[in-house]
């Protein structure tokens, strides 16, 4: 077909740009002369009446209407492109932004590579600078989903669930230390999702309430680079109150965070938002501005029957810490502990990382060696 097109007429090569076919024989007839007022393109009759009536509409001939709507075509197609990179370039400057990180700090956090701050001023040296290796550091430094910075993603959150709470409280209680370890300072919310206006009470109901009432948690990470503080947040998954068992788990994190002195908090957001943040759409780092509600896990794990909405179950929950009891797999919550109140003592840190949590604290031969 290559060869064909190079002996067709301008008005066969818009009849094969249009139908993507070859002109039959009795249409090669048409002559270059053909004037360039006329309809009688080399288009099958649908086509050539579409023109006709658009050129008509437009007051002017068909041939400047098909060539106008090609230069559309064009413009749209390169406008595509240039919005592609430029939602890059701002979703880039977004993170830093929402962070509350002073743009002119931001080349002190990318090791990646150099950026010198006069690039941030400008979207066409900075697209150039912003490759796969600084990409994937943002991503991992602020939890932010990689095909979210690169324009092709819709979730801000990234989820990989190293914070899953259900199932996994002995688990979690180790990434906590493991995150001392490193010198990170962490924070927990304690977030419900529901619609109903009193949260506190919605909570008490348990497994009696008629609505489902979500709960996840939001992990704030500080931690030092380059001589900068920056917060950075990541999130649990989205968990069932009305769930005994579930609920639990809950709760024996909370023992945790009691006995680590780890502050944490409770707050309560409509179901919608709540959604927004546990899978991804709406950074985390926003979630105070769309509270509904304040709630206190602190009087879940109280000692104060006046004050624990649930004390028999707490006084149950004790016998469960430490222990495999009902899948919170927490045998090895003596040792996270001791972890987490004085790192100093974890010698090997590579075998807690490894989940040998004991044998950690002990010089290994070949550490010695």
């Amino acid at each position: 077909m290559g060869n064909d097109c190079q002996e067709l007429s301008f008005w066969n090569r818009l009849y094969v740009l249009f139908t993507g076919k070859l002109p039959t024989s009795a249409l090669e007839v048409e002559q270059e002369d053909k004037s360039p007022n006329s309809v009688e393109l080399m288009l099958d009759s649908d086509l050539k009446q579409w023109v006709e009536n658009c050129s008509y509409q437009q007051n002017c001939s068909a041939v400047d209407f098909i060539q106008n709507t090609l230069t559309s075509v064009k413009e749209s197609e390169t406008g595509n492109i240039s919005v592609c990179l430029e939602t890059v370039c701002s979703r880039f400057r977004y993170v830093f932004e929402v962070h509350k990180i002073n743009p002119f700090d931001i080349p002190l956090l990318i090791n990646s590579k150099e950026i010198p701050r006069s690039v941030l001023m400008d979207d066409e040296k900075l697209i150039d600078t912003l490759n796969d290796d600084v990409l994937a550091e943002v991503s991992e430094r602020f939890n932010v989903d990689i095909k979210w910075l690169k324009g092709t993603g819709k979730e801000f959150q990234k989820h990989d669930g190293q914070f899953k709470v259900y199932k996994n409280v002995g688990s979690l209680a180790a990434k906590l230390a493991k995150l001392k370890l490193k010198n990170e300072r962490v924070e927990l919310q304690f977030v419900i999702g529901t619609d109903e206006p009193n949260t506190e009470y919605e909570l008490s109901l348990g497994d009696s309430a008629k609505n489902e009432t979500q709960i996840g948690v939001i992990f704030k990470r500080t931690k030092v680079i380059n001589g900068k503080e920056i917060a950075t947040y990541s999130v649990s998954g989205s968990d069932d109150w009305n769930y005994k068992k579930c609920r639990k788990h809950y709760k024996l994190l909370m023992m945790f965070c009691k006995k680590m002195d780890i502050t944490y908090s409770g707050l309560s957001l409509s179901k919608d938002n709540f959604n927004k943040v546990f899978f991804g759409e709406l950074p985390a780092i926003l979630v105070a501005k769309f509270k509904k509600d304040t709630w206190y896990p602190t009087s879940y794990v109280s000692n104060d029957s006046e004050k624990n909405p649930d004390f028999e179950g707490y006084e149950q929950l004790k016998s469960i810490y430490g222990t495999r009891e009902d899948e919170c797999h927490m045998t090895e919550i003596e040792h996270i502990e001791r972890a987490y109140r004085f790192p100093h003592l974890v010698v090997d840190r590579d075998l807690f990382e490894d989940g040998l949590y004991e044998k950690s604290f002990i010089k290994s031969e070949e550490t010695e060696k």
